[in-house]
């Protein structure tokens, strides 16, 4: 009988409290090793934006497996994503955090996030479970000069992540939202690739005032 009252407490000392798991998301590496040749030699100022900080979440799954929080956040993993991509394709470039450089005469990219959306969703079968991760999120990114002029446009880098196992339940959430939100990433940097490759701004050689 004691035995039976410390199996409920501990029961709803559970319910009370949940479980919660920390989310890994490397950076996304095989974008920049696959670039055998850069698509600028110029000078290029990376400047990552301080919203690149609300890259996080706690992603909870409703119903089914509601004790249960998954925490997540993907900033180091698209910072140095996004470093490791730049780097590749412009091999002289010149990375500054949330400053705005002023010396010099490179032209800037900025990036900043615009969202960042993980989800999780359990159900519950008769034969299996089923886990299903979704990571959406998005980088505006501006071609800008010195004087902090937009001179090349802007784009919007989506990344969309989706994966789905039928034999994981509430703890293996964490390993599907880790797997979205690589290929959320990996996205962005095919994504940001694409954008560097079709711009002639910074290829042009020009720096317009």
């Amino acid at each position: 009988m004691q035995s039976r009252k410390i199996l409920g407490t501990l029961a709803a000392a559970l319910a009370l409290v949940g479980c919660a798991y920390n989310v890994d998301v490397p950076p996304e590496l095989r974008v920049s090793d696959a670039l055998t040749t850069p698509v600028s030699q110029r000078e290029v100022y990376i400047v990552l934006g301080h919203s690149f900080s609300d890259a996080k979440a706690e992603v909870t799954s409703g119903a089914e497996c509601s004790y249960y929080t998954f925490k997540m956040s993907i900033e180091d993993s698209l910072k140095e994503s996004i470093k490791q991509t730049a780097k590749a394709i412009y091999p002289n470039a010149i990375f500054v955090d949330g400053k705005f450089p002023t010396d010099g005469d490179g032209l800037v990219l900025s990036f900043e996030l615009g969202d960042f959306y993980p989800t999780i969703r359990f159900i519950s079968g008769i034969v299996t479970d089923t886990a299903i991760a979704n990571v959406d999120l998005n980088i505006r990114v501006r071609i800008l000069n010195q004087a902090g002029r937009e001179i090349g446009g802007s784009t919007l880098l989506f990344g969309q992540g989706h994966v789905s196992d039928e034999y994981t339940f509430c703890p293996g959430g964490s390993r599907l939202l880790s797997k979205a939100g690589t290929e959320a990433v990996r996205a962005a940097m095919q994504s940001f690739t694409r954008f560097a490759i079709r711009s002639t701004m910074i290829d042009a050689g020009a720096t317009p005032q």
